[in-house]
Parts: C-alpha cells; structure tokens; sequence
C-alpha cells in the first residue's frame, strides 16, 4: 500500500505542470499527437506509483524526498497543524504479471527518452510528476488497498 501523502501544495504543483503541458497544445491545433510524449509520461508514472518497490517504486514511498512533500517541513505561524495531508488511496498491489508489464512499460519509456529531443524529454518528466502526484490522491486511486492490479 501507498503510504505517501500529498499536501494542497503538492497537488497544485501538479496541476501547474499538468497546465503548463496543456495549455499550448490547446492553443495550437490541437492535433492529439502533439500529446503523445505527455501521455507517455502520465502512463509511465502510473505505472510507477503502484510499484510496491525497486527503483520505479522509490519516488512515491520515500515522502519526505518527494517534492510535493516540501510544503509540509515549513513551519508556519498559525496554529493550525502545518502538515495535514490531503486525503489519499492506496493503489493497491502488483501481481506478477503486473510486474512483467511494468517492466516492459519502463523499457519502452527508456527508448522513447533516448530518442526524444529536449522539449519532448521534458514532457514525460513532466507526465511522470503529473501521473505520480495525482495517484496519491483519493479522487484518482482507485482500488481499495490490498486489491491486487491487473
């Protein structure tokens, strides 16, 4: 089970990013192959979020490393409690033919960095923060914990 939290920051990041990825391509032609970097992204880090370990595993188990986790070690000065996390879902856990699949996933997304220009490698970085970040949150995970995926 994902036992990361995400805070209200966190998630603005994330939808910053996933803004800031979005908005040229509507104000463009809006061709669907213009989304397909970040749509390898988003894919790839979900792919990651729901590994229970390893190094695709790592970024969602490890909070206080995680980005969107800064906001929670500032102090504040109200009196209110300073890192209350938003409510969040676990994702569940892979079955082993989950695990082949994510292996392969993460092979095709290795070859598809290497061969992306700068921009694009900029958009599945971007996909895999966006993918990572909203799988924490209740409203995006779906299975209940413990349910196994795929």
């Amino acid at each position: 089970m994902n036992t990361a939290r995400l805070t209200l920051a966190g998630l603005a990041l994330a939808l910053a990013v996933l803004y800031a990825n979005l908005r040229p391509w509507w104000k463009s032609t809006r061709d669907i192959k213009q989304l397909a970097d970040l749509g390898k992204g988003l894919g790839m880090g979900a792919l990651a979020a729901i590994c229970p370990g390893g190094i695709l595993g790592w970024p969602p188990h490890t909070p206080p490393r995680w980005p969107t986790a800064a906001a929670r070690r500032r102090p504040t000065a109200s009196p209110a409690p300073a890192h209350r996390g938003i409510a969040h879902q676990g994702m569940g856990t892979l079955s082993t033919a989950g695990a082949v699949l994510v292996f392969l996933a993460a092979i095709a997304t290795y070859l598809a960095w290497k061969d992306a220009g700068k921009r694009a490698k900029w958009r599945l970085v971007g996909g895999m923060f966006i993918a990572m970040t909203m799988c924490l949150t209740a409203g995006v995970a779906g299975p209940s914990p413990g349910s196994p995926v795929w």
